[in-house]
């Protein structure tokens, strides 16, 4: 029920649950009607009066409805439902079509939520990445009467990306498998837009209509990638961008250069020099920077990943800790969070070269402060606290395959005794063991006999650092890889008065870098 007041209370009534208002005549009576409760409404609110029949005086006003734009971030695991159970009811909800470009299908309820929208006439079309093409759960869909194409090439069709019956879009770093709907770090957007759909659209019917996956092959430009995004409460711009043939690394970099405040990035995988060198800019310049990295990442990629060159630009860094047993899947960089002029990028884009030049994929950068508060929070959330203690290391420079000898300090702050220290051993050189490490405290106690060893990791024990007391780790005859770059021991503690006594956490500033030449 809704009541019809006189215009001159200077109200608009609204229907429960609908956005359409109804305007009367001062000199009408107040009156009460049932109305039908819809999200939107799709005819004239005239004719839906009349059809109720409601019959409104010559001199009445009907405002029609309006309808917004919308849009939906989740995060995952651990926030609610995961992120591709979460995306199930939206494939249940579709009533045309269905158009999805997804790198790797491998979650059944995914699958049986596609078919069951087959089964009941949504019109299916589906991209993916060759290499995955034959797996089973995409083998159900084409056995099912699905049309799904790989994209034939040795690069990767990478992105994560659906379109809903023309109106809705659903993109982020979440690829619709069990992994990354239960156990890696992602994010995902659900758009209301038609204008977002109208974008995808025109890249998915590239990939999926005309086979074309080049840097030539686009058929729209950035610049017709550029929308403006009309929500209950407010209006922001977002840009699209498209790998390989929108040069997504170049607009990354240009929200780092045009940050004012603070810079936060959580990547799987940033192997970008360029972007690193704006990164560190923007450091020198007064910005606040932190950054995230994937464990699996670092380790495979070793000097051609980023986290050492920024470790030794003072800037604090750490390695994800996902109690979910998965990676940082991730693609984000938040900039300006807390300001109006707050900026958030993700999609599938890792910042890599491959990524950039040979990839299919999309960045979407999207300005608007709601949208990076949360973004940070989640940031947040994925990089816990900080550590107690400072670490340094002894050298700045060796030569590359050279035997060392290196002296990695972890010193204690003045109020929080430490009790445990890990450190990791860069990768691409030797694995620690007991038989070239050493551990002393700097009162001369040694410690060496606390030591533990597990692959390129080594573990104090029983550290007993009181305020501003130090250990060095020193690393005798260590063979100096051949792989020049920078290289940083990652350094972890955990403190007396820790309620997890195995809960270590990485140290602010990982200043125990060198550099390999």
């Amino acid at each position: 029920m809704f009541i019809v007041k006189p215009f001159k209370d200077k109200r608009l009534c609204r229907p429960s649950g609908t956005s359409a208002f109804v305007k009367v005549d001062a000199k009408q009576k107040y009156k009460t009607y049932t109305f039908l409760s819809t999200k939107k409404m799709l005819v004239p609110l005239q004719a839906v009066l009349l059809t109720l029949g409601i019959m409104l005086p010559l001199n009445q006003t009907v405002v029609q409805a309006v309808t917004y734009d919308t849009e939906t971030v989740s995060f995952g695991p651990g926030t609610g439902t995961n992120l591709v159970d979460a995306f199930i009811p939206v494939i249940d909800g579709a009533t045309t079509s269905f158009d999805g470009a997804f790198y790797e299908i491998r979650y059944q309820p995914f699958v049986d939520a596609v078919i069951r929208a087959k089964n009941r006439g949504v019109n299916i079309r589906i991209v993916t990445d060759s290499d995955y093409i034959t797996n089973t759960f995409t083998q159900q869909l084409i056995n099912a009467g699905i049309s799904v194409k790989g994209d034939n090439r040795s690069a990767l069709m990478h992105n994560k990306y659906a379109i809903i019956d023309g109106q809705k879009v659903w993109m982020g770093s979440t690829n619709v498998t069990d992994t990354c709907n239960a156990n890696n770090f992602n994010n995902t957007i659900l758009w209301n837009s038609s204008s977002l759909a109208n974008v995808y659209k025109t890249d998915f019917e590239e990939m999926y209509v005309y086979g074309q996956f080049t840097k030539t092959a686009s058929p729209s430009t950035p610049a017709q990638q550029k929308v403006t995004i009309n929500t209950s409460t407010g209006s922001f711009p977002v840009e699209v961008y498209f790998a390989p043939e929108d040069n997504p690394i170049q607009p990354l970099i240009d929200v780092v250069i045009n940050a004012k405040y603070n810079l936060y990035f959580d990547y799987f995988s940033f192997t970008d020099d360029n972007l690193r060198t704006a990164i560190i800019n923007a450091k020198t310049r007064g910005v606040n920077v932190e950054g995230i990295f994937d464990l699996s990442q670092y380790g495979s990629n070793g000097p051609y990943g980023e986290l050492a060159y920024l470790a030794d630009a003072d800037i604090p860094v750490s390695i994800a800790d996902n109690p979910y047993g998965g990676k940082l899947h991730d693609k984000v960089l938040i900039a300006d969070k807390g300001y109006m002029t707050g900026v958030v990028v993700t999609g599938s884009f890792n910042a890599s070269a491959n990524a950039n030049d040979t990839n299919s994929e999309n960045l979407m950068i999207i300005h608007d402060k709601a949208t990076a508060d949360k973004y940070y929070a989640e940031f947040l959330r994925i990089r816990g606290s900080y550590g107690r203690g400072t670490a340094s290391i002894d050298k700045v420079t060796v030569p590359a395959a050279s035997a060392q000898t290196v002296k990695v300090t972890l010193r204690a702050p003045s109020t929080y005794p430490i009790t445990k220290v890990k450190v990791m051993a860069p990768p691409k050189w030797p694995d620690p063991t007991a038989a070239n490490v050493t551990a002393v405290k700097s009162d001369g106690t040694i410690l060496s006999g606390n030591l533990s060893f597990s692959g390129n990791y080594l573990y104090l024990n029983n550290a007993g650092l009181s305020g501003n007391q130090s250990v060095t780790f020193t690393f005798t005859n260590w063979m100096a890889p051949t792989i020049v770059g920078d290289y940083t021991w990652y350094v972890e503690t955990v403190t007396s008065s820790a309620t997890d006594p195995n809960d270590y956490l990485p140290v602010n500033f990982q200043a125990a870098t060198l550099v390999v030449q």
